[in-house]
């Protein structure tokens, strides 16, 4: 999540859609009175050398400072704690999605946004999600045997379209159309964001064809 108080523009950050990389970007165009909430250690480096504003407003000022120290810390090369920081000691976090923000924040300042989000087909969200899966479990398993047992517990992207039966967002980037809509936005709202943008989360997944080769019918 990422919050632009002088364009009151609020990003909110559906899951494997390139959110992170957008999010880094949008973070280069943050100062220290919006809000930024962290990502993975690894992403927080390229967040780094991107130039992006550092996680700040997200949480306690106790918490923050703990999270920069921790960041250094892993950026010299120390041995890493997980995690930095749990997500019900934050009042933001990076997939916080509109109902919870609206619990946290006041209803008036979701509504008060305009809000960004991104989308990208079921089908690769789902297949991004096992891999990523399997990457970050560090299983030895196969593709298809995984998603099976993940099939019926997927993550929905849903709560980041809607809010008490109305459609939320004012934009939504699509990942299959990604650089025509952030250059849309980039001209929209005065930002830069393409020359900031950095590729995350890379070789996570070893096939590339289109999901839905991937997953054959009865997963489709």
């Amino acid at each position: 999540m990422i919050y632009l108080r002088d364009r009151k523009l609020l990003f909110l950050k559906p899951r494997k859609t390139a959110g992170t990389s957008v999010e880094i970007a949008l973070s280069c165009n943050a100062g220290p009175e919006d809000i930024v909430t962290p990502v993975i250690a690894t992403d927080e480096l390229k967040r780094m050398e991107a130039g992006g504003q550092f996680p700040v407003n997200w949480s306690t000022p106790e918490i923050e400072a703990r999270f920069r120290e921790e960041m250094l810390r892993y950026r010299s090369g120390a041995q890493r704690k997980t995690p930095f920081f749990r997500i019900t000691a934050a009042k933001f976090y990076n997939h916080i999605a509109p109902k919870e923000i609206a619990a946290r924040a006041g209803e008036d300042f979701l509504r008060g946004a305009r809000i960004v989000t991104m989308c990208r087909h079921p089908y690769e969200v789902f297949v991004s999600q096992v891999y990523f899966f399997r990457s970050f479990r560090k299983l030895d398993i196969g593709f298809t045997e995984l998603a099976e047992k993940l099939a019926d517990n997927i993550v929905t992207n849903l709560p980041f379209y809607f809010y008490d039966g109305e459609v939320l967002p004012a934009r939504v980037i699509r990942y299959e159309q990604l650089m025509t809509d952030l250059r849309a936005l980039e001209k929209e709202e005065g930002l830069r964001i393409l020359e900031h943008l950095p590729f995350t989360k890379q070789g996570v997944r070893d096939d590339r064809r289109p999901a839905r080769e991937i997953l054959g019918r009865e997963l489709r």
